[in-house]
């Protein structure tokens, strides 16, 4: 067993030499490797062959989680989705099995891509099933948590972040407003304020969240739920990540729910707050025969995680005074910038969420805890060697050898940083409202142009993606 391994690892060698650690700017880590045979893959192959006889089950289980990189298994997905093409992005992302602990994180993928396909109904049914393996996951067992003390943090169920979780109700009820069920789509979003009450870190409070309520509790004529969202909203925007203030059209909105609903003293502090531009424009009529649309646009994709190796000091008492680590790092993707026109003549678009930012702000809350566990880690398979060797007869037995090589393979074929994350999330989210005649009219949004039409006095909402 030892002379296979040692011959599988020489031939991995001469194929390739292990790439250095990239710059931010390339899709390329340690274990990630373009053209050719990395020695990550070469070790997770050659610790399979060479473990057989020392328990192929428990390696195979933890190999078969560690050896694949997420961020390259969902590269051919967001190819389709930039060249336009959801169903073969569908198609992509069906044909790999996901194992048990990624189940979460491929229903939010296959939702928001079916969504961007128009298949809204089919978007809920994963949405839905998404919402289930939430609250099943609503804590990692006992036995998973020993079992990534021994692994890597994969072998945990994933269960998304805060702002993930949110955002699952956020685009659920976007597939709802597309059926043109605001109903439905009111339930999701009361769930999702439901949610924010449990919110504990940096993020606390989502304005775009609380702003899509409030249109949505003013479209079915619920006054006094849309007052209470207009000025969550207003607060929520003091401190999301990524923004600058409350964007203006959710402004005009709570200054006039304000002096209608609110009273003269809130009303009269929002337009001390907001500035004379927004009262001007919150005093103007909406005039006759008339309707608004929002259209929802989401642009690009948020960041990815890739994983790369460091040195840090192993802490005292431990048998090494060093420990390689893999760690999560980050990397931009696209913006997806655009425009939007309506009948011919450009209309504005405000950013209502920067998902980016919040993908940041979780990550860099999490890092210390993240490296904490690795280092744990790290010790504990260190450890591991060492009594692999001593129960099988000590260093200097052929025995002791045999199982240490074993069990170095196992350690450093399962030592990969945890990178999921809701992959096909949007680098920002926009809002597009004009007041328009009652009728038929043109959204144009980059080079797709999409039929709206307008009803007097109602909201008409329209969901889109640009890449």
């Amino acid at each position: 067993m030892l002379i296979l391994a040692i011959k599988t690892i020489n031939s991995i060698a001469r194929v390739k030499k292990p790439p250095a650690a990239k710059s931010a700017g390339s899709r390329i880590a340690i274990g990630e490797q373009e053209g050719g045979v990395t020695l990550a893959a070469g070790l997770c192959f050659a610790v399979k062959r060479a473990a057989k006889p020392i328990g192929a089950a428990l390696v195979a289980a933890a190999l078969l989680t560690s050896c694949s990189a997420h961020s390259n298994a969902f590269a051919p997905v967001e190819n389709a989705l930039n060249n336009g093409d959801p169903e073969r992005a569908e198609s992509e992302l069906s044909a790999k099995t996901p194992d048990d602990a990624d189940l979460l994180m491929y229903e939010l993928n296959k939702g928001l891509i079916l969504q961007i396909g128009g298949k809204y109904k089919e978007s809920l049914q994963s949405f839905e099933n998404a919402k289930t393996l939430v609250n099943e996951y609503d804590a990692a067992s006992v036995s998973e948590q020993l079992t990534a003390t021994l692994t890597n943090d994969t072998m945990i169920a994933y269960y998304g972040e805060d702002y993930e979780r949110l955002y699952l109700h956020f685009y659920a009820a976007a597939s709802y407003l597309m059926l043109g069920d605001l109903t439905g789509a009111r339930v999701e979003m009361a769930q999702a304020n439901e949610l924010i009450k449990g919110f504990k870190g940096k993020y606390q409070d989502d304005g775009a969240a609380r702003y899509l309520s409030a249109l949505i509790y003013d479209a079915l004529g619920e006054t006094s739920s849309a007052m209470v969202s207009y000025r969550q909203a207003i607060r929520a925007y003091r401190d999301q990540a990524g923004m600058n203030g409350a964007p203006s059209a959710l402004m005009i909105d709570a200054l006039r729910y304000a002096k209608r609903y609110g009273g003269a003293g809130e009303a009269a502090k929002y337009e001390k707050q907001f500035g004379g531009e927004i009262a001007k424009k919150a005093a103007e009529a909406g005039g006759k025969n008339t309707g608004e649309v929002v259209a929802i646009v989401s642009s690009g994709f948020a960041p990815i995680k890739l994983s790369h190796k460091q040195l840090y000091p192993a802490p005292a008492g431990a048998l090494v005074s060093w420990v390689e680590i893999a760690l999560p790092y980050h990397q931009a993707r696209s913006r997806g910038d655009f425009t939007a026109q309506i009948d011919g003549a450009a209309s504005s678009a405000e950013m209502v969420s920067n998902v980016s930012a919040l993908f940041t702000q979780a990550f860099d809350e999490k890092q210390t805890e993240v490296i904490a566990r690795a280092i744990t880690r790290a010790v504990a398979k260190k450890a591991a060697e060492y009594a692999a060797r001593q129960a099988s007869g000590g260093k200097n037995t052929s025995a002791g050898s045999l199982a240490a090589v074993a069990m170095f393979l196992v350690n450093a074929a399962t030592e990969v940083a945890d990178t999921r994350s809701w992959l096909a999330l949007p680098d920002r989210i926009y809002f597009v409202r004009a007041r328009l005649p009652a009728g038929v009219h043109k959204l144009r949004v980059n080079n797709k142009e999409y039929e709206i039409n307008i009803e007097e006095g109602k909201r008409t909402f329209f969901v889109t993606r640009v890449f």
